[in-house]
């Protein structure tokens, strides 16, 4: 049993997990390279003066995100129920549908586009939660922030793909060229995933999840618990974050053309150009800072939530300086590059905030990032409009000002709430047992009284029976070593190990007289080394 326990996570192939993560990427960057279609061709239908492309942008935007909104609502009970798989591979087919209606309703009828990109962006909206849920299944947490790294890249990647492809198409094929291509690409990715993603993993991990979570779903409610994680400081500032990187976003995915078209005067032909680097720049970040990150926790011993400060302070700070300094910038040439400063060290940020959930909510990272990102697709929702209306009354620059602000605001608090990771994530896992059950014999002969020990965190289970209380002189004579009284003897200094470390008058506890002795079983560091002392010892 102690030899398998810290093998839980070795469970599946790697070519599995590979597998998993790499098809999770290609589907996400179809999904935001399918997003960057509209504010581009929205400058070539409006380029004759038929409408306001700033206007239409802005309206198309809210719609998405208001979609994009209800995604993550339903998103927590979605994937209680279903498998990553599923979700990914029903989302991306979704969207690849509805990205069919939007060039023939877009110059018809303006209420049937915006219930278009409602509907696309509902479907969209489903990739994050779902691709979360499918690393939650398949990959384990010492290889995670990498893989976080690359589904979160996988949106700049696609967007990077659109920005420079879109501009050369509709410039020499017609601009309803690239709705065709995608929906042709989102067909695909979504047959891939349902064909070639394992399927057993998901099953089994539902099963942990639902037990997991199912005494205090049953007993308070999926909105009681919600309001439950919401009192803590860390999701708070985890939610803020998400906020302020759904104001970022919205601008970068989908106001960048059109600032380089209507506050620099570039040509549609030279944005493909200008607008390329920043969302390559941005994938190499997520990529980078995600190796960084594992290679500092797992190889150089520091703690997750020091790493998870320095990269989300890095991936705040620059940002922050990028925004003002191109405030002040009447260069095009100035301007690209400040862009990609900027979109590019927003991708530290992925081994800061989005890793940071996946270490405080585990195997329910999914639904912790769905509720975060019903505040982040909010800021969109409210983004598209305002920013319309901002740039039209105050000028571009008074809207990079706020966006600077945001940045500023949610990234301070929340480094500075980050150490708090260990305290926060017993919100949502049981504690490393759960009380014996003494219960009384059903006949007489079985007067034995189970001691069951469910599942601790390391994911142990184990179910023993001991004979009715022996008396007190027996407890202190040598047991034989047989395999009965070694598995009774194992449960038995687990729970005393419990004891110590949930025990609030226990002096292991942090700032007790002996918090320096006790081990931290559940540190990635006390993991590695016990994986290290197993492959020694084979």
């Amino acid at each position: 049993g102690g030899h398998n326990l810290f093998r839980r996570e070795s469970a599946l192939p790697r070519e599995m997990k590979s597998l998993s993560t790499w098809l999770a990427v290609i589907a996400l960057a179809a999904n935001y390279g399918a997003r960057a279609v509209v504010p581009i061709v929205s400058h070539v239908i409006c380029g004759k003066g038929a409408c306001d492309a700033l206007g239409l942008i802005g309206a198309a935007a809210s719609a998405f995100f208001s979609g994009d909104l209800l995604a993550q609502v339903v998103a927590k009970p979605l994937v209680r129920q279903l498998s990553g798989k599923q979700l990914l591979a029903g989302g991306t087919a979704g969207w690849s549908l509805l990205l069919v209606l939007v060039p023939l309703v877009i110059q018809r009828s303006l209420a049937l586009f915006f219930a278009a990109q409602f509907s696309f962006g509902f479907f969209c909206g489903l990739g994050y939660p779902a691709s979360h849920a499918l690393l939650a299944e398949t990959v384990p947490s010492s290889l995670r922030s990498t893989a976080v790294s690359l589904i979160i890249s996988a949106s700049a990647v696609g967007t990077m793909a659109s920005n420079f492809l879109i501009p050369q198409v509709v410039q020499r094929v017609g601009w309803a060229t690239p709705f065709i291509g995608l929906v042709a690409i989102g067909g695909c990715t979504s047959l891939l995933v349902i064909t070639c993603c394992p399927a057993k993993p998901a099953e089994a991990v539902s099963e942990l999840r639902k037990s997991d979570s199912e005494s205090s779903f049953q007993k308070s409610g999926g909105i009681q618990e919600v309001g439950k994680w919401m009192q803590d400081p860390l999701i708070q500032a985890l939610v803020l974050g998400m906020y302020a990187s759904g104001v970022a976003n919205a601008f970068l995915f989908s106001f960048v053309a059109t600032l380089f078209v209507e506050g620099f005067g570039a040509e549609i032909a030279e944005l493909g150009m200008l607008t390329t680097a920043a969302p390559l720049g941005n994938s190499m970040c997520c990529v980078l800072s995600g190796l960084l990150a594992d290679y500092l926790i797992s190889s150089r011993m520091w703690l997750p939530h020091q790493c998870r400060q320095l990269m989300q302070a890095v991936g705040t700070a620059v940002p922050a300086v990028s925004l003002l300094m191109l405030c002040r910038t009447e260069s095009t040439v100035s301007a690209a590059i400040l862009v990609t400063l900027w979109m590019s060290s927003h991708g530290f940020q992925t081994s800061g905030l989005t890793a940071m959930l996946h270490d405080v909510a585990h195997a329910r990272a999914s639904e912790l990032f769905a509720i975060g990102n019903v505040f982040s697709k909010f800021a969109g929702v409210m983004a598209g409009p305002l920013i319309s209306r901002i740039a039209r009354s105050w000028g571009w620059h008074c809207v990079l000002f706020i966006i600077c602000l945001h940045y500023v605001a949610a990234g301070t608090l929340l480094v500075a709430l980050m150490p708090r990771a260990e305290a926060t994530s017993r919100l949502f896992t049981h504690p490393c047992y759960e009380e014996a059950e003494m219960s009384p014999a059903s006949d007489a002969d079985s007067p034995a009284s189970p001691l069951l020990l469910k599942r601790n965190k390391l994911g142990l289970s184990i179910k023993v029976s001991e004979a009715s209380p022996r008396p007190a002189e027996a407890n202190d004579a040598p047991r034989p070593w047989t395999a009965k009284a070694v598995m009774v003897g194992t449960a038995e200094r687990l729970l005393q190990a419990a004891d110590h470390m949930t025990d609030p008058s226990s002096p292991y506890l942090p700032g007790g007289p002996m918090s320096k002795d006790r081990p931290d079983l559940f540190s990635p560091k006390y993991a590695t080394l016990r994986k290290r002392q197993i492959a020694k010892a084979e």
